[in-house]
Formats: C-alpha cells, structure tokens, sequence
C-alpha cells in the first residue's frame, strides 16, 4: 500500500510556480515590444549585433497575430526593420483570397488508359 499524505501550501506554491522557458519569455518580450501599437501605425526595428533578420521578423509577426494584428514590411537595407501595423478585422490584411479560377481546358494528347 503506497504511503500517502496531503501537500502543504508551500509545496503547492512550488509546484505550481513553474519556471518559463526561453520561448516563453522572448514571446513575452515581443508581445510588450508590440503592447503600444494599434491600426495604421508604423514602427521601426533596429537589429542589435548577432540578431537574424528573418528571426526578428518571424517574432515580431507571431506577436502580432496574437493580438489580431498583421504586420506589412517594407523593404529596408541593413539593420533596420520598418512595418506598418494593420488590423486583420479592417480588411486591408494581406491574406490568402480564394479566387475562382476556371477550369483549365483539357489537355491534348493521348488519354489516359482506363483501369
């Protein structure tokens, strides 16, 4: 028979204060970078030394979406980011639309053998 007994408050609060991951907290860290931005305002990204820019993009564009917003880039050179923020409501965010395509007329050629 295992030995059971009841944990004490203290235990609880250790247990349940777990420690966030490096992700975690570098997806905090974007969401605040983001915090003052709203629909149609444009920011700027300075890369410090040693980061990727597509790195810094991806995350800035994760935090955006978790705030249902888009981000559009505009193309830069160097170390500097620029976006314009967009909301994803407004209709202006660049999704994919499904578009009607007809059809494409038969291919010639020799058919294909029926099984």
């Amino acid at each position: 028979m295992p030995n059971i007994r009841k944990l004490t408050s203290e235990e609880i609060r250790v247990i349940e204060r777990r420690i966030k991951g490096q992700r975690k907290l570098i997806e905090e860290e974007y969401d605040a970078l983001l915090g003052d931005y709203s629909d149609g305002d444009y920011g700027e990204a300075e890369l410090s030394e040693g980061e990727n820019r597509i790195t810094v993009r991806n995350r800035l564009k994760a935090a955006a979406n978790r705030r249902n917003l888009s981000l559009d880039f505009k193309r830069t050179k160097g170390n500097i980011l620029r976006f314009r923020v967009i909301s994803k409501s407004n209709g202006e965010a660049r999704d994919l639309q499904e578009v009607d395509t007809p059809t494409p007329a038969p291919r010639s050629g020799r058919p294909k053998k029926k099984v």
